[in-house]
């Protein structure tokens, strides 16, 4: 793919200071000893060479495939969460200037016949991860003005296959990841999701909850997912990564699974972890343990990642009510209050699935002060894709100030083209649609 380069400096490390030079009594020494060594093995491998009878093929000394790429402090700007109404924004912590985060979802996926989906996500699978290839997106994203990306980590993946906690390989991919986008000026948003299925999260005995709900009604699934939480910070920041640089994201897109328990019963007294009984057979009371168990989880798992990363952005993701399902359900309301201690909104609006108008309508979010991010939004194969991405400018401008909100960043879905052929991806047709979004040649995003 070759995209239009912008007239954009691209981020330099600080130049090291140079070492003093020996003198030239030491450089001889040295030199003699480097001579000696070569020697020394060259005649080694003639020996072995004449004593086996075979030619010996000398292997150099390859340097490792891929390196850790760390920023200096002073190369940092942490982002902080400014409070307004009608919609909080995202600013430098340094210098107060407001951002509008503007990038790509990065996920790889793989064809798996026996997945329900029919494919796996393959992000930072160490058989799959090439870090040559993220340099280069990265620097293309740098060019073309882009500041963020979004992930999605597996929970069939980032778990140890033995023993407890995570898989060292992915959480170094995961690290390797995050430095090399933030060395090109990119933030990660991490969007942690579901227990690993592997590690020994998942709690052995839980209520008669059905799993997904489990996670928000279970005080067992939130302390595992707590634990979670430390383990996946304090494995990236073994590995270097660069924290400050990273939004976290509980859920990619929280909901409720109305076909499981407790959720499809019409009777009976439940206990959740809020520390509160709800009697199911009376009318709202399923409706208020989603609100408050809602608010709870959110607020222990932030509380957690705050504590963890002082100062660190925390989120959840969540599609519009508007958007109906025969067994999903979305609370989106107490996300958007003061009553959660998260920082910012991740909303997923697409363009086949209503107007802008329905969907932020299901919000019912004109009225947070919290910073609201569009984490997906993308445009469906059924156009062709000079069309869609026409329309995906029009789409990202009228959101800007829609229903008295005001959106604080716009993430595509995707940035690369994968097994899952509905939605054009960014570097479709030479990178067309990057191209017509990138911040180089439309600094303002809302026109």
């Amino acid at each position: 793919m070759t995209l239009a380069v912008r007239a954009r400096r691209p981020t330099r490390l600080p130049a090291a200071r140079p070492p003093r030079r020996p003198s030239r009594p030491a450089t001889a020494l040295a030199t003699f000893a480097v001579l000696a060594v070569v020697l020394a093995a060259a005649l080694a491998g003639a020996a072995l060479t004449a004593r086996s009878g075979h030619r010996t093929a000398i292997r150099p000394v390859l340097p490792p495939p891929r390196r850790r790429l760390v920023l200096p402090p002073a190369m940092r700007s942490r982002l902080v969460a400014v409070d307004r109404l009608h919609g909080g924004h995202f600013a430098l912590a340094a210098t107060g200037a407001t951002v509008q985060l503007r990038g790509f979802d990065y996920q790889p996926l793989e064809r798996a016949p026996g997945h329900p989906h029919g494919y796996v996500n393959v992000t930072f699978s160490p058989s799959t991860y090439r870090h040559a290839e993220v340099q280069a997106m990265t620097e293309q994203w740098e060019v073309d003005g882009y500041d963020a990306t979004r992930v999605l980590l597996s929970p069939t993946a980032i778990g140890a296959r033995r023993g407890r906690g995570l898989d060292p390989a992915y959480l170094a991919d995961l690290a390797d990841f995050v430095s090399t986008a933030a060395l090109h000026g990119v933030r990660t948003v991490i969007a942690v999701g579901s227990l690993p299925t592997t590690g020994s999260f998942r709690p052995r005995r839980w209520r008669s909850f059905g799993l997904y709900n489990a996670e928000y009604l279970q005080p067992g699934f939130i302390a595992a997912e707590q634990r979670y939480l430390r383990d996946l910070v304090t494995g990236l920041r073994g590995e270097g990564a660069p924290l400050v640089d990273v939004l976290w994201e509980l859920k990619s897109e929280q909901s409720w699974n109305l076909a499981a328990a407790p959720l499809d019963w019409h009777r009976g007294t439940v206990r959740t972890a809020d520390g509160r009984r709800y009697d199911l057979a009376r009318p709202g009371a399923a409706a208020a343990m989603e609100r408050s168990n809602l608010v709870h989880w959110a607020n222990r798992l932030a509380g957690t990642l705050h504590r963890l990363v002082p100062g660190s952005l925390v989120g959840v993701g969540v599609y519009s009510p508007s958007v109906r399902h025969p067994h999903w359900a979305v609370t989106p309301g107490p996300l958007f209050s003061a009553a959660t201690h998260i920082d910012f909104v991740d909303i997923h609006v697409y363009p086949n699935l209503g107007s802008e108008t329905a969907q932020m309508a299901g919000f019912d979010a004109a009225a947070t002060r919290k910073p609201v991010v569009m984490g997906e939004f993308g445009a469906t194969r059924a156009s062709p894709v000079g069309t869609a991405s026409a329309a995906l400018v029009t789409w990202q401008e009228q959101s800007c100030h829609l229903g008295g909100l005001t959106l604080s960043g716009w993430l595509l879905w995707t940035w690369s083209a994968s097994v899952d052929h509905q939605f054009w991806d960014a570097q479709a047709d030479g990178g067309r649609i990057a191209q017509a979004l990138a911040p180089a040649s439309r600094p303002n995003p809302c026109g």
